[in-house]
């Protein structure tokens, strides 16, 4: 998966909504929602209102996929 370096999109102190987050890695709610649930960091602003740092989730999309491709998952 080719992810968008935060620089091209946004500094590391702007918040993303989920469906910006959703739209820059091409993944369905469902699958954030998993996401979250594997430890995806995100802030939960109230019941309804998530927020992302780009730099967060690309960090956690790099650390799963050295875990996948060492074999240990």
């Amino acid at each position: 998966m080719k992810l968008i370096k935060s620089s091209d999109y946004a500094t590391g102190d702007q918040l993303l909504l989920a469906t910006e987050i959703m739209a820059l890695l091409r993944i369905t709610r469902r699958t954030l929602n998993n996401y979250m649930l594997e430890g995806l960091p995100h802030l939960k602003l109230t019941q309804r209102a998530l927020r992302f740092r780009l730099p967060d989730v690309t960090a956690w999309i790099e650390s799963r996929k050295s875990l996948v491709e060492g074999g240990h998952q």
